[in-house]
């Protein structure tokens, strides 16, 4: 049986349009739909190969996903696609910059602080509904303060199953408090301008609630 190379779920590309950014637009769309996963290898030749196209502007759209945050170096596997803990990180890391060079609205500012007052107040008896809502207005919020169509486009489909999974660690009283203080520090940090130290909370945060997950909660 011949071995399938390659990303057969991407379609070729129409050779009459612009390459680079062609390819680039359907690399992230493949991204945000989950058809190219985090930690997927994105492979110059097998790629130029399944577009259909040669491998110099494969090249120059890898170098754009490196430079937006959504692709990144793994060692012997070369680029892949980056986990959602580093575009998160990397969401908040612009936040945070743009806060300290004042390029935000003042209404998202005032959005975020907003949020902290409700995370302030959750206690385990909160519905689980509400702790939800916040917790996706939080990330989007980051998401407009960091002012990225492209980052805000790759997020937006993958927000079903953040919902699903925020739900399974929410519904955990206990733990409803203590994301929140996640983002609390998240959120100072930003409001302070402190990127580096944004990204690193940020990333400490996710990885938490992926612990906490197959930690607490068994599989259906």
């Amino acid at each position: 049986m011949k071995e399938e190379r390659g990303h057969p779920d991407l379609s070729s590309i129409d050779l009459s349009q612009s390459l680079i950014n062609k390819i680039y637009d359907r690399l992230v769309d493949a991204i945000a739909t989950d058809r190219l996963q985090p930690g997927a290898r994105l492979n110059q030749r097998e790629l130029a190969e399944t577009l259909n196209v040669s491998r110099q502007p494969v090249s120059h759209a890898l170098h754009r996903l490196k430079a937006s945050g959504l692709a990144i170096e793994a060692g012997a596997k070369g680029l892949v696609v980056a986990p959602i803990a580093e575009i998160e990180g990397l969401v908040v890391e612009r936040a945070a910059n743009n806060i300290a060079t004042g390029q935000c609205d003042e209404t998202e500012i005032k959005a975020l602080k907003a949020l902290l007052a409700f995370g302030n107040k959750i206690t385990k008896t909160t519905p689980v509904a509400d702790c939800i809502e916040a917790d996706v207005s939080f990330h989007r919020c980051l998401s407009r303060l960091a002012a990225s169509d492209v980052i805000t486009e790759t997020i937006n489909p993958l927000w079903p199953h953040f919902r699903r999974l925020m739900g399974r660690v929410l519904m955990q009283g206990t733990h409803r408090k203590t994301s929140w203080q996640g983002h609390r520090h998240i959120s100072e940090a930003s409001l302070a301008g402190d990127a580096p130290e944004a990204r690193r909370l940020m990333k400490d945060h996710i990885q938490e609630a992926k612990m906490f997950i197959l930690d607490k909660i068994q599989p259906n």
